[in-house]
């Protein structure tokens, strides 16, 4: 029985996670069908046009790095080379699309009663940043999160 040598092995095995990913995304954006289509395609994501080719995909993004998945920086942008990148699941964390249902236009920034809560998750685990009245102070509270938590991500890549 002829095998691989592992280079080419590890090559195949990382072009097929890059084309499944690829095939993943064609899918969520242009397939009615599909589960994700109403939060993609359902809601006017794109793909640019030389994305419906996976040789095009592939000499932009590169193969599939593990551990990573396909983000777009701007979740309200469509696929493409300007506006995608490989993103740990932590990136991805915070680079979350605002709910529809944030009324402050303020990721983890709400108004509960009289008083403005900012609040953060990352890892799965949920920290208040601020209770009270000001709303300036709790925008700027959750500022200052994000930033320390982006630190703490790029320092741990060093």
């Amino acid at each position: 029985m002829h095998s691989l040598p592992f280079f080419l092995w590890s090559l195949i095995m990382s072009l097929k996670k890059t084309r499944a990913c690829w095939l993943n995304m064609l899918q969520r954006c242009e397939n009615q069908w599909h589960s994700e289509y109403p939060a993609y395609g359902g809601r006017g994501i794109t793909i640019c046009d030389e994305w419906h080719s996976f040789d095009a995909f592939l000499a932009d993004m590169g193969c599939k790095p593990d551990g990573m998945s396909l983000d777009r920086r701007d979740n309200d942008k469509g696929y493409s080379p300007q506006n995608c990148r490989w993103a740990t699941p932590s990136q991805q964390q915070l680079n979350r699309r605002m709910p529809s249902h944030n009324k402050t236009k303020v990721k983890g920034v709400l108004k509960v009663g009289n008083n403005w809560l900012a609040r953060g998750t990352f890892q799965g685990k949920q920290t208040l940043l601020y209770w009270g009245r000001s709303y300036n102070d709790a925008v700027q509270a959750r500022q200052d999160w994000e930033q320390g938590t982006m630190q703490e991500l790029l320092k741990d890549k060093s």
